[in-house]
């Protein structure tokens, strides 16, 4: 898709984000989350930035890849809408590539559940095989 839009259009700074919709602990609602991209790099890295006392951050990057995914789902909406795509312009600080993203790229945006914000809640439940939780839990 990316590929064919950026030759049929004759654009070279292009990214592609095919979106679908999840839900977050303990909020009301669905949200745009991103499936799949290319052709930007979808974090930004603060660390080593200071914050705006001064500090250095040390474990900040922004998921502009899910960041946009929200702003278009917000455009094309989530019933009947019938709106199967969003045209962001002029996205601050976007690096653009020129190249679909490396299986390590892809792999850079995941967290290890030992690292992850919400690893202790997902380990305290007894899960089935396929992913299930044990009734009851």
């Amino acid at each position: 898709m990316w590929r064919h839009l950026a030759a049929r259009h004759h654009v070279e700074r292009l990214g592609v984000v095919i979106t679908d919709s999840h839900t977050t602990p303990l909020r009301l609602g669905v949200t745009g989350i991103a499936l799949a991209w290319c052709g930007f790099e979808p974090l930004r890295d603060y660390v080593g930035r200071p914050d705006v006392f001064g500090r250095p951050l040390r474990l900040t990057r922004a998921n502009l890849l899910d960041a946009m995914a929200a702003s278009a789902v917000l455009v094309m909406g989530e019933g009947d809408e019938r709106t199967p795509l969003a045209i962001l312009r002029d996205v601050p600080g976007l690096d653009f590539q020129a190249r679909p993203p490396t299986e390590a790229e892809r792999l850079a945006i995941r967290i290890a559940p030992k690292h992850d914000l919400y690893g202790p809640l997902l380990r305290a439940v007894p899960w089935l095989a396929g992913g299930a939780a044990a009734p009851g839990s």
